[in-house]
């Protein structure tokens, strides 16, 4: 995926979320400053991001870091290496 400005990036997280500002660093640290942020505690009910853990990042509704299938669920994994990741995943194609 190539970054374009057309390329949709959101953040999916609830309120609260201990690694939100992780999630935002990595995006930030690859210059992604325009990125859509969702909270999932103000999305309704059936809304598809609801099944996003917090924080999940997608790229043009691709689950790129995150899993799936948690309603307002951590994210448990390493933020260490997402920017390195991202970066790749949007200088691949």
């Amino acid at each position: 995926m190539q970054k374009t400005n057309k390329t949709k990036i959101q953040l999916v997280y609830f309120r609260g979320c201990p690694n939100v500002e992780l999630a935002k660093n990595a995006l930030r640290e690859i210059a992604i400053h325009d990125f859509k942020e969702e909270q999932l505690d103000s999305l309704e009910e059936h809304d598809p991001l609801r099944r996003y853990s917090s924080p999940s990042i997608l790229i043009d509704g691709h689950l790129v870091v995150g899993t799936e299938g948690s309603d307002l669920a951590c994210s448990l994994i390493d933020w260490t290496h997402a920017a390195e990741k991202l970066k790749n995943l949007l200088n691949s194609k």
